[in-house]
């Protein structure tokens, strides 16, 4: 299925431990997750992410992908005041090295949709993820409960822990959505990163089915 519409986008995915110990429905322990984000590197908005317990891999890296494809909607217990507005389908999408090696997932699916798949691009355009770990570690992370310090990640105290994972989830979309996509960012001036990417689109995304987007990623 070739792209007739992408945007003149690259996109870069990486990964991060999140630095909150999470609970299971019963209130019992069980680990810090893992987020898996795709962030446009042009304006910064985040496109789509995982989060999960799993470690990254290519099969979670495709599941952040098909989120940043598709056109999200969310219901009103996640109480956001702006709809999350990017997605379409990227021209470059790069990975770290050891998902790139080992991903001929990833590049059928990337051959499918017409785009291509990488290592990741130039050491400058990698920082734009590591701020955005930066920050969610700093205006979010860092105030929850559950929050482990970096000195005493390897004792797995509870530190109050209490939040389940759908509950972070929550918080994480909120944050992409409300905060970051909505900030001004370095690259903007006085622009969002949201007007920056929607200001670089060379036509309306192509709007992707989840039945549509399943045969491609199958």
């Amino acid at each position: 299925m070739p792209n007739k519409s992408t945007q003149d986008r690259s996109w870069l995915c990486d990964h991060s431990r999140v630095d909150v110990l999470l609970v299971n429905s019963e209130g019992e322990l069980v680990d810090r997750p893992w987020l898996t984000i795709a962030i446009d590197i042009a304006s910064g908005c985040v496109m789509g992410f995982h989060l999960g317990y799993e470690a990254p891999n290519p099969p979670v890296v495709a599941l952040a992908l098909r989120h940043a494809i598709l056109p999200k909607q969310y219901s009103g217990e996640y109480e956001l005041q702006h709809q999350w507005q990017t997605y379409g389908l990227p021209q470059h999408f790069y990975t770290n090295y050891g998902i790139s090696v080992q991903s001929n997932r990833l590049k059928q699916i990337a051959a499918r949709l017409g785009f291509t798949n990488d290592f990741k691009p130039r050491p400058f355009e990698s920082h734009v993820v590591e701020r955005l770990f930066g920050s969610l570690n700093t205006q979010l992370f860092s105030a929850l409960p559950g929050y482990t310090e970096r000195s005493s990640r390897s004792q797995n105290t509870d530190s109050g822990a209490s939040l389940t994972l759908p509950e972070l989830e929550k918080l994480v979309v909120r944050y992409f959505v409300d905060l970051h996509n909505h900030q001004f960012g370095t690259r903007g001036g006085d622009r969002t990163r949201f007007e920056v990417w929607r200001s670089g689109l060379t036509t309306t995304p192509q709007v992707f089915s989840e039945q549509e987007l399943d045969i491609c990623f199958a």
